[in-house]
């Protein structure tokens, strides 16, 4: 894999990390909407499965699409709801799910040991510039 891709891919799992992390009721990550160890994607992302694929091997675990194309706002208009009392409890909500992808180990340690060079890497430089 070139260094760009992998960069790519790296950045795109932070981001996916995040954007799973703040999704409603934190359901994507613990598991209450998709099963433990699974995370929900949403976005751009779903219009090509090979992303889809490479962020399960990023992350290390399943990753779900959401059948919602526009999740963020719904989840945001579902959040103004429940604050307007409007909605009494969000969890209750159903929450339409997509494919879901499955890791490679294989590639998923690779992942890691890119992460790790770039960790590696990324600290030298910064020792480097505070003696400069």
């Amino acid at each position: 894999m070139k260094p760009i891709s992998l960069k790519i891919s790296m950045v795109l799992g932070v981001l996916a990390l995040a954007a799973c992390g703040q999704t409603t009721g934190d359901r994507a990550l613990s598991g209450g909407a998709i099963g433990a160890g699974a995370g929900a994607i949403g976005g751009a992302l779903l219009g090509s499965p090979a992303w889809m694929g490479m962020m399960a091997d990023v992350l290390g675990r399943r990753v779900v699409a959401l059948g919602e194309h526009e999740a963020s706002s719904r989840g945001a208009a579902l959040l103004a709801l429940e604050a307007l009392g409007l909605l009494p409890d969000i969890a209750s909500v159903p929450t339409t799910l997509g494919a879901t992808y499955e890791p490679d180990a294989a590639r998923h340690a690779r992942y890691e040991e890119g992460i790790t060079r770039q960790t590696r890497l990324y600290n030298l430089l910064v020792a480097t510039s505070k003696t400069d």
